[in-house]
């Protein structure tokens, strides 16, 4: 991935840092801002650290919320690691393995299969299933290349067709702090924020790629998951963090809805 970002990557780190020096020039210690990622050659294209883990577009949106702003924002497709042969491509083939989810949403819809869940951070994915402690690894495909999963793991599902998990990842900063910026700094963040996004989002889909190529190396093979498969994760993702999801507001049921209304692609 190195000579995919060179100076792309560097172009985004100066933005970057322009975008925060305007924020301490304004002494905007109060600042929701999430740390942006060092230049880490195959992280770069996580422009913040944060990632909501959500199960088929089941997420609390920072977005719909009057006391955020911000326009840097990416979506990462999910995919798995496992630490045997057989992919995971259904709910079954979880079914009483030792997972790690990666937030409360996850967690339920893995459950809801029969999967035996475990919490960690991420930078102890690669010591969890080199001992045992963890079967499978759900995360992105930037993550699966970072943390060298491939050292550990049998085989590999990638995200790069169809996917049961997305990664939003937002780059977010006080609305109140937000609106009382200069018009001229406002219009300078939500611009570069906008470059920021485009660019996340055509690396992150070279990284749901390069994952292939990097365990392939290790002759793991990678599978994708076909419409008939992710459906049944949505099956259970419905009477599981679909459900409470919805029974938390009338907003969240109604946005809920609405997503499914969004025609497939």
């Amino acid at each position: 991935m190195k000579r995919i970002y060179g100076s792309a990557l560097n172009a985004v780190a100066a933005k970057s840092a322009f975008l925060l020096g305007l924020l301490l020039r304004n002494q905007l210690a109060g600042a929701f801002i999430l740390r942006l990622d060092r230049l880490s050659r195959r992280r770069a294209a996580r422009t913040v650290s944060l990632a909501l883990m959500v199960s088929l577009l089941v997420t609390s949106s920072p977005f719909a919320s009057q006391s955020v702003a911000g326009k840097a924002k990416q979506w990462q497709a999910g995919g798995t690691a496992r630490r045997d042969v057989k992919p995971i491509l259904v709910p079954d083939d979880v079914k009483g393995k030792k997972v790690r989810g990666g937030s409360r949403e996850m967690d339920l819809m893995l459950k809801g299969a029969g999967a035996s869940v475990v919490s960690m951070p991420s930078n102890e994915l690669y010591a969890a299933m080199q001992t045992g402690t963890m079967d499978v690894a759900m995360t992105s495909s930037t993550s699966l290349i970072s943390f060298r999963l491939e050292e550990i793991a049998k085989s590999l599902t990638t995200g790069r067709n169809k996917g049961f998990f997305f990664i939003f990842e937002p780059l977010l900063m006080s609305k109140q702090v937000f609106d009382s910026l200069p018009k001229d700094q406002q219009t300078a963040i939500m611009d570069i924020g906008a470059e920021m996004e485009k660019f996340g989002m055509e690396r992150a889909k070279a990284d749901d790629e390069e994952v292939v190529k990097v365990y392939a190396k290790r002759d793991i093979k990678a599978y994708d998951i076909d419409q008939a498969q992710a459906d049944k994760w949505k099956a259970v993702a419905k009477d599981t963090c679909w459900k409470e999801y919805a029974d938390k507001s009338a907003s969240n049921a109604e946005f809920l809805k609405l997503s499914q209304e969004v025609p497939a692609a």
